[in-house]
């Protein structure tokens, strides 16, 4: 029924224009499941965990992740960090102010009250990986030059493992 709705509101519009507007209704409607105490816990962890390596670094990051936001009353937040091992979390424990500055100029998160820490084995925010390189391609001209320059070298095998060497050079090295 719901889904129906929202399929027929996006008809004849430029997806630009409508897709602001679901994205809108599809958070309103699970803010409306969730509860919106909920919704701002998750909000403020998905930032925290976004931004988790650039505030520790990636050696703490690596061993610690943000575990749960836990509103007050008063609108402070207790955060509660999940450790590797005991020592990091007092390592943890010793940089509480650092944490807290870094989540605010960081992820705008205001007024952490308290940092509590859990143990937990495998905890960590894994590093985000680099794109692997891709190859650039090589011309049929550049192919024939490594030819000509290789043809005077008698033995086949070596010439075809010169020419493959070359031609690799030039995928990966010749940016």
């Amino acid at each position: 029924m719901g889904g129906s709705a929202v399929g027929s509101s996006m008809v004849g519009q430029p997806p630009s224009v409508s897709a602001p507007r679901t994205m809108h209704r599809v958070n309103q409607e699970i803010g409306q499941l969730l509860g919106e105490e909920r919704m701002q816990r998750l909000a403020v962890l998905a930032r925290l965990r976004r931004s988790w390596a650039a505030m520790l670094g990636p050696m703490l990051a690596a061993v610690t992740e943000p575990e749960e936001a836990q509103l007050q009353a008063d609108g402070s937040i207790h955060l509660i960090i999940a450790v590797n091992h005991s020592m990091i979390a007092q390592q943890v424990l010793f940089l509480r102010q650092e944490i807290r500055q870094a989540c605010s100029d960081h992820c705008r998160v205001e007024r952490i009250a308290k940092i509590f820490t859990r143990v937990r084995p495998y905890a960590g925010v894994a590093p985000a990986q680099e794109p692997r390189p891709q190859p650039s391609p090589v011309s049929l001209m550049q192919k024939k030059r490594i030819a000509t320059e290789l043809r005077n070298i008698p033995n086949k095998a070596v010439r075809l493992a010169m020419f493959q060497a070359q031609v690799a050079q030039l995928m990966w090295f010749s940016r």
